[in-house]
């Protein structure tokens, strides 16, 4: 397996990303336990997921995270793997109301490390965008979550490229 290094990070996860969306839900336990421990044994260590990621099926909510976080605790694996994860994505039956505040991304983080099982995460994505908050009280947001240690990295899925242009002139101080 091949690896490269995020810029501006000490991440160095594989070329391939796993992504575990029917991980745990529409695939059963068995192959999901099948498909991840042969993507692990290729030296595969990058694993994307979502709290939303199969709440969609008539099933424990969530359960792409929740496999996950009882695999790794099997496995005791979890220092070995980078592990990405979403919030703020809208509820399935309110697709257009924004979970963009800062109690929502906190309850979504903190959900997310406890189904997951673990004292932070590597990669944390916002899922969606709302161009009506402003992208500097979003980034402050995920400031906190890094001081307070839930997440080591942030990043956004789902965003429109002026808004990411006006995210890249933000600079914090590191963590310390």
């Amino acid at each position: 397996m091949k690896y490269k290094a995020v810029k501006n990070t000490d991440l160095l996860p594989s070329v391939i990303c796993l992504g575990t969306s029917d991980i745990g839900g529409s695939i059963s336990e068995e192959e999901s336990n099948r498909i991840m421990n042969a993507f692990t044994e290729a030296g595969g260590n990058f694993l994307d997921t979502a709290e939303v990621y199969a709440n969609w099926l008539p099933i424990e909510p969530n359960s792409s995270e929740r496999f996950l976080g009882r695999w790794m605790k099997e496995r005791g694996n979890r220092d070995q793997l980078i592990i990405a994860t979403k919030g703020g994505h809208p509820l399935l039956d309110t697709p257009l109301v924004s979970r963009l505040s800062a109690a929502e991304i906190e309850q979504d983080i903190l959900g997310s490390l406890q189904r997951l099982g673990t004292d932070y995460i590597d990669l944390y994505y916002l899922h969606r965008d709302d161009p009506h908050i402003p992208v500097e009280t979003l980034i402050d947001i995920l400031e906190t979550h890094v001081r307070q240690g839930h997440i080591r990295y942030y990043a956004c899925s789902n965003w429109t490229l002026e808004r990411l242009e006006q995210a890249q002139p933000i600079r914090f101080q590191p963590v310390e």
